[in-house]
C-alpha cells in the first residue's frame, strides 16, 4: 500500500524551480511597465511643482500689481487713472521662487485696469490674466474754472485750479493748491503750504515764500522773498525778484533750471540756478551757478553730463485732479488666457 501511494505522487525533485521561471517571467513583464510608470508619475511630479511655483510667482505679481495701484504716489505709476486716457505701465518683478516675472499694468479708462502677470523659467512659463475695477475719489476741496479766482487763505483744504488761478489770500497750514495754468497769489504762501503750478508763479506785492512750504513752478518765479530754514522751492524756468529788498534767505532750498536774478542771498541758503545767477549783495550762501561752484556739487541737482535736476519732490499732478482710489474689486481672474 504505502509504495503505491509513493508511485501515485512521483518525483517532486525540480517542480519549485518551474514555479520560480514562472514567477521570473511574470516580475518581466510587470516590472518594465511598473518602472516606466514611476518614472512618468515622479516627472509628471515634477512638471506639477514647477508649475505650481510659477502659478504662485505669477499670482506675486497680480498681487503687487494691485498693491501699486492702491499706492500710486509710492509705486511711480502715472497719476492719470482718474481720466479716460489709456496708458500702460511694465516692470520685472525680482526673482520669486527661483521664477522671473514680468508685470504690465494697463490702464482701460473707466476706472478698468488690466493686469498681466507672467513667470517664466527655462522655457516654461505660466500667464495670469486679472481685470480690475477701481472708484476714483477726487481729492481737491475747491475746483476753479480757467482764468478763476478763489477769495481768501487756502487753509486745510485742496485746490484744483483747471486753467490760471487767482489767490487773492496766502496758502497757508494744511493748503493745497494745482493749478494747469499761471497762478497768481496776493500773499505769502506759507507753513506747510505745497504749491504745484505748470505755468507762471507771480507773488504779488513782493509777497514771501516762508514756513516748510514746497512750491514746484514749471515756469517762471517772480517773488519778493524765500525765506525760512524749511523752504523748498523748484522752477524751471526763471527766478525774478520784485521789490528793492527781495532775496533768498535762511537755510531755504532753491533750486532753478534757468536764470536767477535777486537783490541778495544771505543766511546760508542752498542756491542752485541752471544758467546765470544775478546777485546784487551774496551775504553767505551755498551757491552752485556759473562763476560760483561746480553743478555736480550741488545736493539738489544730480551728477555727470546733466547741469541741473530739479525733480519736484510733490505728486499733485494728476489730470483732472489728486485724488485717490478705492472700492477695489477682482472681475475675472484667468490663466494661461
Amino acid at each position: 500500500m504505502k509504495n503505491s501511494v509513493k508511485r501515485i505522487m512521483g518525483d517532486e525533485k525540480g517542480k519549485i524551480l518551474i514555479l520560480i521561471l514562472a514567477l521570473l517571467v511574470v516580475g518581466a513583464l510587470v516590472l518594465a511597465p511598473l518602472l516606466g510608470l514611476m518614472s512618468t508619475g515622479l516627472a509628471a511630479g515634477q512638471v506639477y511643482e514647477k508649475k505650481t511655483d510659477e502659478l504662485y510667482a505669477a499670482d506675486a505679481g497680480i498681487e503687487d500689481a494691485m498693491w501699486k495701484l492702491q499706492n500710486p504716489d509710492v509705486s511711480q505709476l502715472p497719476h492719470n487713472q482718474c481720466a479716460d486716457t489709456p496708458w500702460t505701465h511694465n516692470y520685472t518683478m525680482p526673482t520669486i521662487n527661483g521664477k522671473s516675472v514680468f508685470v504690465e499694468i494697463e490702464y482701460l479708462g473707466g476706472g478698468l485696469f488690466k493686469i498681466t502677470s507672467t513667470s517664466s523659467d527655462d522655457g516654461s512659463s505660466t500667464t495670469l490674466l486679472s481685470y480690475v475695477q477701481g472708484t476714483y475719489v477726487e481729492g481737491y476741496d475747491v475746483v476753479v474754472e480757467n482764468g478763476g479766482t478763489y477769495e481768501g487763505a487756502v487753509t486745510d483744504e485742496s485746490v484744483y485750479g483747471e486753467g490760471d488761478l487767482h489767490i487773492t489770500g496766502s496758502i497757508e497750514d494744511g493748503g493745497v493748491v494745482f493749478v494747469e495754468g499761471a497762478l497768481t497769489v496776493d500773499a505769502n504762501i506759507e507753513g506747510d503750504a505745497q504749491v504745484y503750478v505748470m505755468g507762471d508763479l507771480t507773488m504779488n506785492g513782493f509777497s514771501n515764500i516762508e514756513g516748510t512750504a514746497i512750491v514746484c513752478v514749471g515756469g517762471n518765479l517772480t517773488i519778493g522773498h524765500c525765506s525760512e530754514d524749511g523752504v523748498e522751492v523748484y522752477v524751471e524756468g526763471n527766478l525774478i525778484g520784485a521789490g528793492e529788498d527781495n532775496g533768498i534767505e535762511n537755510n531755504s532750498k532753491v533750486c532753478v533750471e534757468g536764470d536767477i536774478t535777486v537783490n541778495k542771498i544771505e543766511n546760508y541758503p542752498t542756491v542752485c540756478s541752471g544758467d546765470v545767477l544775478t546777485v546784487t549783495n551774496n551775504q553767505g550762501g551755498y551757491i552752485y551757478a556759473d562763476g560760483y561752484q561746480p553743478f555736480v556739487e550741488c545736493p539738489m541737482c544730480c551728477e555727470g553730463e546733466c547741469r541741473i535736476c530739479c525733480e519736484c519732490p510733490l505728486q499733485l499732478e494728476a489730470t483732472g485732479g489728486w485724488g485717490y482710489w478705492s472700492d477695489w474689486a477682482v472681475t475675472t481672474y484667468t490663466i494661461n488666457p
